[in-house]
Parts: structure tokens; C-alpha cells; sequence
């Protein structure tokens, strides 16, 4: 009744703020890490808090080290990307590899994008004003961006192939949604990422995701819901509750429908309770329909019975023998799990 998700999928939930590659370039955040680290040198010789300063330093080392990996992967694809991108093809090909660099190091279940297409469109927009850039290929680059999602797979474990089917990873890319201005987050690029689904033809992922808000621009709307009507390949999520609910116009989705701020969240995703068996436990009388053994305390009473089942305490009898009996199987305990 309660099932330990596989490795894959048990680890939590995290969206990487990829932009930061684009918007910076590595040397500057790798300069930034070791101006932190530094500062710290003054609480570890005072034994300040010491356990959280010396987690804190090691992480700010495991940071270093991933970002001049991530450098030394690109410098292998033939770009420089320890500056910050200066036009629109670097932009989305800078974002590109800090995402590469994310699903080559870890298979997690939900590897989410996050919200690129806003960001994306402003190095867009500049180099099409200066002549550098057509909107044909504005629309190139997002499509070859968003192939290159499509095309990324994991080696997953039999037990998550028994879990899911179609080898999701839950790139979301959340597009749309308002400001805490009052200004819309909707762009051309927002038009853009939709349309994909017409030049490429309609596919799970990225799984995109509009934040809908009754004050979204009407152009949208309409073709949002054409595009719906035409591939039923977009997702809906409430940006007005989940907006007000964070006070943060900086969210994304994790896996399919859980928001938390980019870069600065996470959710941890342990297991799941099958509420459905626990009842069917308390009808069968604590017996397990398919291995016909007692897994439950005995009740005899409520088996084949579909209503008076005895409570105490308010709660199905058969919860406190699963509670409080011989665990079958067991979930190995991991770190991230809550």
C-alpha cells in the first residue's frame, strides 16, 4: 500500500535555473562561488555554526567543480561558453548545455526546463531588430531547440518502466502566466515554443505547460486553445493562485503540475499510498485478493461486506494491523526521501 518509487523517481523533484549560463557565462559564476567560499573562511576559523558552514563549503566546491565540467563539455562541442552569450543562437545553445549537463548527470524522474521561452525571446528580439536575425529563423532555433529535448532518453530500471510508460521525463517548460506588475509574460517566443508543435508534429515532451491567467492577451488565448484543439499536447496550470501563492512571478512546474520558484526550490518525493487497496484490504478482511494470504489484521466481520465496517478511533480497522504488522518488503532509505 505504500510503495518506495524507484531511484530514478524517489530522489525529489529540482529545477536548475539554466539561464544563468547564458545570462553570465561560467567564469562568472565560478568567480561567484569562490567569493562565497571565501567568505566563509571567517565563520569556520570562529567555529560559527560550524556543521552549516562546512556543508555549505562543500557544496560551493561541488558547485565549482560541475560548472568548469559543464565548461570542459561544451569546450568539447567547439564553444567558449565561460562568457556570457552574446546573440540569440548562443542564448539558446548556452541554455541548451547547462540543461545537457543536468540530464548527463543525473536520470531523475522529472527533469524540468523550467521558463526559457521568455528569456530567450529578449535575445530574440534584440537581434532582430538589428537586422541579424529573421523571424524564419527565430523559429529554426526554437525548433532545433526543442528537438534536442525530444531526443533525450534514460536508462531506466525495470521497476520504473513498470511505473511509467513511454519514458517520460517531464521537461516542462512552463510558457505564459502574469507579472507581480501586472505585465504579461507572454511573448513571440511564447508563440514560438507553441508552434513547434505544427512544424515538428505533436509530442509529450517538452511537456508544455501554459500558466493561464484571465488576463493573459486574447491572441494567446486563441491560439493556445487552437493548438490544444489540433495536437492535445498542452497542459493548463493556474498562474493567478499559484502567482499570489508564492509572491513570485519566477516559477516553473517540476515533473507535471508542482511549482516551486527556479533555483531556489525543491520538493522531495518519496512514496506513494494506494488508498484504494487499503479499503479493499478492509472488505477482503485483511487477506491480499492476489497472493491470498493475510496481510492485514483479521477481520472477519467486514469481509465481503461493503458498509458497517468497524472503525476505532474513527479509523479502518485494517490500518492498524498494517501499521503495526510484519512488513513484507521494505524501501531502502535514501537522504532525499521525506
Amino acid at each position: 500500500m505504500l510503495t518506495g518509487l524507484p531511484d530514478g523517481y524517489g530522489r525529489g523533484r529540482i529545477i536548475g535555473d539554466y539561464r544563468r549560463v547564458a545570462l553570465y557565462g561560467i567564469s562568472y559564476l565560478v568567480r561567484e562561488r569562490e567569493l562565497q567560499f571565501a567568505d566563509l573562511q571567517g565563520k569556520l576559523e570562529r567555529g560559527e555554526d560550524l556543521e552549516a558552514t562546512i556543508r555549505l563549503r562543500e557544496e560551493l566546491a561541488e558547485h565549482k567543480r560541475a560548472l568548469l565540467q559543464i565548461q570542459q563539455m561544451a569546450s568539447g562541442y567547439g564553444f567558449d561558453i565561460s562568457r556570457p552569450a552574446m546573440n540569440a543562437q548562443e542564448a539558446v545553445q548556452w541554455v541548451y548545455f547547462a540543461y545537457l549537463a543536468a540530464v548527463k548527470s543525473q536520470n531523475g524522474g522529472a527533469m524540468s526546463l523550467g521558463r526559457t521561452a521568455t528569456f530567450l525571446d529578449i535575445y530574440i528580439e534584440r537581434d532582430m531588430q538589428a537586422g541579424r536575425l529573421s523571424e524564419m529563423q527565430a523559429q529554426e532555433l526554437i525548433d532545433h531547440f526543442i528537438m534536442k529535448i525530444r531526443m533525450v532518453r534514460f536508462l531506466r530500471t525495470p521497476e520504473f518502466d513498470t511505473l511509467f510508460s513511454g519514458d517520460p521525463i517531464w521537461a516542462t517548460e512552463v510558457i505564459g502566466g502574469m507579472g507581480l506588475d501586472g505585465r504579461t509574460l507572454v511573448t513571440k517566443n511564447s508563440f514560438r515554443y507553441l508552434h513547434t508543435l505544427h512544424t515538428m508534429g505533436p509530442a509529450p515532451e517538452p511537456n508544455l505547460t501554459i500558466l493561464w491567467s484571465e488576463h493573459l492577451p486574447i491572441a494567446f488565448k486563441k491560439y493556445a486553445a487552437q493548438v490544444s484543439i489540433v495536437t492535445s499536447s498542452l497542459q493548463y496550470e493556474n498562474d493567478d493562485l499559484m502567482r499570489a501563492d508564492f509572491d513570485s512571478d519566477d516559477y516553473a512546474i517540476a515533473c507535471c503540475v508542482s511549482p516551486m520558484v527556479i533555483g531556489k526550490q525543491m520538493q522531495f518525493f518519496g512514496a506513494r499510498a494506494n488508498l484504494a487497496k487499503t479499503l479493499l484490504y478492509a472488505i477482503n478482511g485483511g487477506v491480499d485478493e492476489k497472493l491470498k494470504i493475510q496481510v492485514g489484521a483479521e477481520n472477519r466481520s467486514a469481509a465481503g461486506r461493503g458498509a458497517g465496517l468497524r472503525h476505532r478511533d474513527g479509523e479502518p480497522r485494517s490500518l492498524y494491523g498494517l501499521a503495526g504488522g510484519t512488513v513484507h518488503q521494505r524501501a531502502e532509505s535514501h537522504s532525499l526521501h521525506a
